[in-house]
């Protein structure tokens, strides 16, 4: 099955990455319809052929032979296709209900956290924020309880990363041809920078100068949360967040928090299935942030463990998976330099933009994978980790100790899984010790 990114959807398995679960945030959604497609119950295959194993009748005192998936799909978030899986014994009565409404409240997550965070939407808190213009003083902009515990983790992940994570990159994405003006089609908004043909000139320099100076705004930006009043929530917009260009052109500070979106929506689908009883099945938002329950299929690789095989593709040879991950309880995140770019002269542009130069990152990482307990903070790191070298890599990731990464950088493949955790798939990447 062929994903947008280099992450593929888990294949049914067992293995063997550990990870202990934790949430940092606890949201309560509203429930509302929504059209969804659902895909009716598929068996749930054994990978006998692949690594000679055989099924187990039961595991932890659950008889799961008769255990079969339920899988859901939508399209409408996050211009990408969100997949949930559900196992569980579809025989027994209220099984199908329990499932359905599962999903409808899964549904209900990932629209409250889409209208909140949406930066192409007019009503969400981000699309609001990005067109406030504060005159003589910081702006305080209401947010909703989302918005503000997604916008505190972005806030820990920029402290961090040393700022290598930063959603106020956001206008250095839109001039590159990056933001969702440019994925989604909606180019109808025209913008003074905008080129004539975007995938065959580069930026003025004027331009990629002066909006590298609006990352820095992201530091400037105060929370604040008033318990008093309704537990309303609030986040500045610092009056000095804009930039002049070409004598009175003012363009004010973007943010977009599609690097933590996708993990959080991954994380919070995850604990709602968890909530409802299911011990078995995954969510997987986007191919690039994934979330792993148990499996219901058994691995001899590791008999005491019930996981699953996550593959992750080559950037290069989009057909092929250069990695197999095994884990459960777990979640990964990917992001690479191949999911959206361009070529100019031989020279590739990728929609991860380093905010110290206001230009695509030229670090030579191919695709990096993070594995650990939480999709948000795996997601965002990973969007960091693009843009980091080897012993930037290192020194962020020894402040998160339960997370693993595996990439593929300038020199060759890297990874810090533990020994018997992986298989490697693609012989030609060539394994760098650390």
């Amino acid at each position: 099955m062929r994903c947008q990114c280099a992450f593929a959807e888990p294949n049914p398995s067992k293995v063997l990455l550990e990870a202990p679960r934790r949430t940092w945030y606890t949201v309560r959604m509203r429930a509302r319809k929504r059209i969804v497609v659902w895909i009716g119950i598929v068996v749930a295959t054994v990978a006998v052929a692949t690594i000679g194993c055989a099924p187990r009748k039961q595991w932890d005192g659950i008889d799961y032979a008769s255990y079969t998936s339920k899988q859901f799909v939508t399209t409408e978030f996050f211009a990408t296709t969100t997949r949930v899986v559900m196992q569980d014994d579809y025989r027994q009565d209220g099984a199908d209900a329990r499932a359905e409404e599962t999903w409808r409240q899964a549904v209900a997550i990932m629209d409250e956290l889409y209208r909140a965070l949406d930066p192409a939407s007019e009503q969400s808190d981000i699309a609001r924020w990005n067109a406030a213009q504060p005159s003589g003083a910081d702006l305080q902009i209401e947010i909703s309880r989302v918005t503000y515990e997604a916008m505190l983790a972005a806030k820990k992940l920029y402290d961090d990363t040393d700022g290598l994570y930063n959603p106020a990159g956001a206008r250095c994405a839109d001039l590159w041809g990056f933001s969702p003006r440019f994925y989604r089609g909606q180019t109808d908004r025209v913008y003074p920078y905008d080129r004539q043909d975007s995938r065959a000139q580069l930026p003025e320099q004027k331009y990629i100068a002066g909006f590298q100076t609006l990352t820095q705004t992201f530091e400037k930006i105060v929370l604040s949360a008033d318990s008093a009043d309704n537990e309303k929530y609030y986040m500045t917009k610092p009056v000095d967040s804009s930039v002049e260009i070409d004598s009175g052109e003012i363009y004010w500070a973007w943010l977009d928090l599609g690097g933590i979106a996708k993990g959080i929506a991954a994380d919070l689908v995850a604990q709602c299935l968890r909530d409802n009883g299911y011990r078995f099945g995954y969510v997987s938002v986007g191919g690039s942030s994934a979330a792993m329950l148990c499996s219901i299929d058994y691995n001899a690789l590791a008999p005491d463990r019930v996981d699953w095989s996550v593959g992750i593709r080559h950037p290069r040879k989009h057909e092929t998976n250069y990695l197999n991950v095994y884990c459960h309880d777990a979640t990964v995140s990917t992001s690479g330099d191949y999911e959206r770019y361009y070529e100019i002269d031989g020279e590739r542009y990728c929609h991860i933009i380093d905010p110290r130069t206001g230009r695509p990152t030229d670090s030579g990482m191919q695709t990096i994978s993070v594995i650990g307990p939480d999709a948000a903070y795996a997601d965002a790191l990973t969007t960091a980790l693009c843009i980091a070298d080897g012993d930037q890599i290192k020194a962020i990731l020894a402040k998160y100790p339960e997370y693993r990464y595996t990439c593929i950088g300038k020199d060759g493949w890297t990874t810090d899984l533990p020994n018997n955790r992986y298989k490697l798939t693609d012989q030609t990447v060539r394994y760098v010790s650390n």
